[in-house]
């Protein structure tokens, strides 16, 4: 009886282990790889770095940016777990809000050097294929090996093209102020820093050679409109601050 009972349990062990055994190769074949995905943004065109699991990177592939997302699709479904990495650039996080609508999941890094070996060659498809490299490592928890940047809303982000804006036509006009100012400083002419502003014009063009204002005259009311246009940026920038403020409890 003993051999008996001895040799039905090893025959429900070796059975049932080879079942898990099978039932485990299975899934390890049906279930789709993830597929990681490395992406050198341009304007008009992205060069995609691919890896399925920890496969070899496939030589990059480029699409035209209206390609991409819907390609993205197929592999979602497909069922596989996509994963995205592009460095944060001009075009704003559109291309990562579209990823994550879809399913994908998407990681926004600070601009690096992605030349490691600083061979001092360059193409996007290096560039792609490191991208796609250092994503394989950040998932599989190096986090270390990229410096991700916040993905602001859609709100925040049309948000801050108000202050930005303004910045930029502050330094526009720092830059046309200062060129005035240049003429007249080389010629040992007054030159005040705001000289284009009527009342200290009024003043100044009593004191410079008649060859001068006609010069300073083609720059003011640039720097006019330039000053009207801050001075809106500005007021739109304190409202809102004031109604946050008011919110506040």
């Amino acid at each position: 009886v003993f051999r008996l009972t001895c040799a039905m349990i090893k025959s429900d062990i070796h059975h049932g282990g080879a079942s898990a055994v099978a039932d485990a190769g299975h899934q390890t074949k049906t279930r789709p790889a993830a597929v990681k995905l490395g992406v050198d943004v341009h304007s008009r065109l992205y060069v995609v770095a691919v890896q399925h699991g920890h496969g070899a990177i496939k030589p990059a592939r480029r699409f035209e940016p209206h390609e991409f997302v819907p390609w993205v699709g197929t592999l979602l479904a497909a069922g596989h777990a996509v994963h995205v990495v592009y460095e944060a650039c001009g075009f704003g996080f559109g291309l990562c809000r579209a990823l994550e609508r879809a399913g994908a999941h998407c990681v926004v890094i600070a601009p690096r050097k992605l030349d490691e070996r600083r061979s001092g060659v360059k193409t996007d498809a290096r560039d792609a294929t490191m991208l796609c490299q250092l994503l394989t490592r950040y998932l599989d928890g190096n986090v270390r090996e990229l410096a991700t940047v916040r993905v602001p809303g859609e709100e925040e982000e049309k948000a801050r093209h108000i202050p930005r804006q303004r910045d930029q036509l502050v330094r526009a006009r720092k830059r046309l102020q200062a060129q005035g100012r240049g003429l007249l400083v080389s010629h040992s002419l007054p030159a005040p820093p705001n000289w284009w502003r009527p009342q200290t014009w009024a003043r100044l063009i009593k004191l410079l050679p008649d060859w001068t204002p006609p010069l300073l005259e083609t720059s003011r009311p640039v720097l006019s409109a330039l000053a009207a246009e801050i001075g809106k940026l500005t007021a739109q920038l304190e409202a809102k601050l004031a109604a946050a403020n008011a919110a506040t409890p």
